[in-house]
């Protein structure tokens, strides 16, 4: 009985061992299975999460951005009086209303998809002179990133402006906004100055009567000069130096450097352009016009203060070097959406080379038409011929030939951008921000 009792106390604590065992080992398992369905779940929410970028911007599951704008209830308006078809006297104005609709419609495909941005050079830090740039600018994404690649070695602060309205009125969507992960580095320097200006709404029909449209154009640049009015330039304070144009009307990199080298004394009431223009209708793919010594027009000017008035499309000094006009370099959707917004214009163009309904249906299929060198807006323009392998150009489109296709004449389509959100910047009060206001201001 002694030995019975001996065995059996001997096998109830290996029993007891073997049932915790048991025990730890379910629970294990449990974990283990519940962790791995947690880790699936958290990797497919990633996935979800993740934005796409460039081409692969589509989602095959939302609904991927597909042009359709013909199919659009208020694309009848586009021609209130016509189909589009005819001489673009009889087609009728589109009324304000349908114009903002198109605009809104078309902001993904004014330029191309969700681009790297470039890498903008900065000037030197200790130089002896602020060089700021004043731009005014709309649906022209496209020519104001050729604009800032060009200037940004040689300027400290892009002030940039842009209306919420067309020139006739119509309420526009903000097109830096929507594009403004292209400018990111600037951004993050603090070299960008992005100001809105509210513009006059006119919720008017087809036929109304436009005067006052050039009111729409020229406030924009008034308030760019009123910014420089109040520019706090104090004896402790580097001299300054303002660039001022179209924003398709730009200095080369090079006649820029020597602009800077040499300087703009304080009260020099000189305003400066460069010698030579370099001038382009509708990209670089034709052969351009040369001008020399063209002292007003569409050319960059340069100046200091004090200045009792804004500068506008005049000069009467140069600097011995190139600069660029860039008139027309939008897409395809581009070009639409200037015709629509302009004071002198306000309708889809049509003409021998494509009618307006062509070009609404498909922007790109008129392209090989409209690329030597002739402007959709434009019947009488001449095709040219095309471009000359030592024709300059800008530098952006020199080293990145591949970025923007439609402005190098290829007919290589562009994915549509989508919006990716707010780029978070530190803010920074710099010196040069603090002496325009901007610290105290809600940019």
């Amino acid at each position: 009985q002694k030995e019975r009792m001996s065995k059996q106390r001997s096998v109830l604590p290996l029993a007891g061992l073997v049932a915790v065992l048991m025990l730890v080992i379910s629970q294990l398992l449990t974990y283990l299975k519940t962790d791995g369905e947690l880790q699936q779940q958290e990797q497919t929410r990633s996935i979800e999460q993740q934005e796409p970028i460039g081409e692969q911007n589509i989602k095959e599951e939302a609904q991927p951005l597909k042009w359709d704008i013909m199919n659009q209830t208020w694309a009848g308006d586009l021609f209130p009086l016509s189909d589009g078809t005819e001489n673009w006297q009889k087609m009728g104005v589109p009324s304000s209303e349908t114009v903002s609709k198109f605009l809104d419609y078309t902001l993904p495909w004014i330029s191309c998809g969700n681009l790297e941005p470039l890498p903008y050079p900065r000037p030197p830090p200790e130089r002896s002179v602020f060089v700021v740039d004043l731009v005014m600018m709309a649906y022209d994404i496209d020519v104001l990133e050729v604009r800032l690649y060009e200037h940004a070695p040689h300027v400290d602060l892009f002030i940039i402006v842009e209306s919420n309205t067309t020139q006739r009125g119509a309420v526009k969507p903000m097109y830096f906004e929507y594009y403004r992960s292209r400018f990111g580095p600037l951004l993050e320097d603090h070299r960008i100055a992005y100001l809105r200006h509210k513009g006059n709404v006119k919720k008017t029909d087809a036929h109304a009567d436009r005067k006052d449209d050039w009111h729409n154009e020229n406030a924009p640049r008034d308030m760019l000069f009123d910014i420089v009015q109040r520019y706090n330039n104090n004896d402790n304070q580097k001299p300054s130096i303002f660039l001022n144009s179209d924003v398709d009307d730009i200095w080369s990199r090079e006649a820029l450097g020597k602009l800077v080298q040499n300087g703009i004394h304080a009260n020099d009431n000189k305003v400066y352009s460069p010698s030579q223009m370099v001038v382009y209708s509708n990209g670089v793919y034709s052969q351009p016009n040369i001008q020399r010594n063209s002292g007003q027009g569409a050319i960059p000017t340069a100046w200091s203060l004090p200045k009792l008035k804004l500068p506008k499309f005049r000069s009467d000094a140069f600097i011995d070097g190139r600069g660029f006009q860039l008139s027309g370099f939008f897409s395809p959707v581009g070009w639409m959406s200037k015709e629509l917004s302009l004071a002198e214009a306000g309708i889809i163009f049509s003409h021998d080379y494509a009618n307006a309904r062509e070009r609404l249906i498909d922007p790109y299929t008129t392209f090989n038409r409209l690329r030597a060198g002739v402007r959709p807006c434009c019947p009488n323009d001449k095709q040219r011929p095309l471009r000359e392998t030592n024709a300059p150009i800008p530098m952006l489109l020199r080293e990145f030939p591949d970025r923007l296709p439609y402005l190098m004449g290829s007919e290589r389509r562009c994915p549509p951008h989508e919006y990716i959100g707010d780029l978070v910047i530190n803010e920074v009060c710099t010196p040069l921000l603090e002496a325009f206001g901007f610290c105290h201001d809600n940019l």
